[in-house]
């Protein structure tokens, strides 16, 4: 007998000792829960919807319970569906863990390693994540990276429902229960688009009022709000990532802040033009975010090659300032 949430008690037939096809049937459901729906998870699963639902009829039944309902109405779990899905996780949490002590043992990394980023990183030449992956590749190649691209928010929420063992991005605050840890910094200037009516216009002849009168293209998630001088944007468009927000500004008809790094094959085609670039850029620090209790080899492994990269390119540029700076008191 059970009961859920003071309900009625339900009678249901006993679980069956989990086979290999009980395995694979639940690695079937956790892919379906993972992609929202029957229709996204055929793609990772590399079969049909009528084989995924098929499959998903047998798994019901031999569980005895209904863990998930499809239609018209969308896809959602029930809650025996909830309970099974989180109690999945649990399982194949343990089975990796299982996996990594033994590769510990002799002395081997190995296992799926999950990072995820905010967007529009790969242009940015102070982030230490092509190198820190060049070198997880060389000596570990055993450990499988997966990367998921998501704003700051979801980043967080992913590690700490344990859906990723680390995540980079702009984040200011996190939950007590996660680890900030800074790791490099990125410059973010304001941008109109060719044909917008501040185009070309120098520096010295922009205004805060001059600005504040045309519409801004914001972003949904820690935007920059005023200007100098305390005069607001005029948002008119919102963008949740910053291929959206490039598409707005190159319309002409919007100004928005983009990473300096990715907005610059715009600005060197003629597409895009910086905006008060030496009074209103700002850099965005980008930090390392993972949860207190991670015991993940490959993890801990690739966050050293990160702070270690990270370490000797901030060097490096310290070293290039430093010359840039002794050239100029020459000159």
């Amino acid at each position: 007998m059970s009961v859920r949430n003071g309900g009625t008690p339900r009678a249901f037939p006993p679980l069956p000792s989990l086979s290999d096809i009980d395995l694979r049937l639940l690695r079937v459901f956790h892919a379906i829960v993972r992609n929202g729906g029957f229709s996204a998870a055929q793609y990772e699963l590399n079969m049909s919807q009528p084989a995924i639902s098929a499959q998903m009829k047998q798994l019901e039944d031999r569980f005895g319970m209904r863990l998930c309902e499809r239609g018209r109405s969308g896809f959602r779990l029930t809650n025996g569906g909830q309970v099974v899905y989180d109690a999945l996780q649990k399982l194949f949490r343990a089975a990796e863990d299982f996996r990594q002590e033994v590769d510990s043992y002799k002395g081997e990394l190995s296992g799926d390693l999950y990072v995820a980023l905010d967007d529009a990183t790969a242009t940015n030449v102070a982030s230490p994540l092509r190198d820190a992956i060049k070198i997880m590749d060389r000596d570990e190649p055993n450990v499988r990276l997966h990367i998921d691209i998501a704003p700051p928010a979801e980043l967080e929420q992913g590690v700490i429902e344990e859906r990723f063992h680390l995540a980079i991005g702009p984040f200011h605050h996190v939950a007590g229960s996660l680890v900030l840890e800074p790791l490099y910094s990125e410059k973010q200037t304001l941008y109109c688009g060719a044909g917008h009516p501040l185009f070309g216009v120098e520096d010295s002849d922009l205004t805060p009022k001059d600005l504040a009168l045309h519409p801004y293209a914001a972003r949904t998630y820690m935007d920059a709000g005023t200007l100098s001088g305390s005069a607001a944007f005029r948002r008119r468009a919102f963008a949740s990532n910053m291929e959206a927000l490039a598409l707005l500004i190159l319309t002409g008809g919007y100004i928005g802040y983009l990473p300096h790094h990715f907005a610059m094959p715009w600005v060197d085609r003629g597409e895009m033009w910086p905006l008060g670039e030496s009074r209103l850029s700002y850099d965005s620090t980008f930090s390392m975010v993972t949860s207190k209790g991670l015991d993940f080899l490959a993890a801990s492994y690739f966050l050293d090659q990160l702070r270690d990269v990270a370490r000797r390119q901030g060097g490096r540029r310290k070293s290039a300032a430093a010359s840039r700076k002794t050239v100029r008191q020459a000159s």
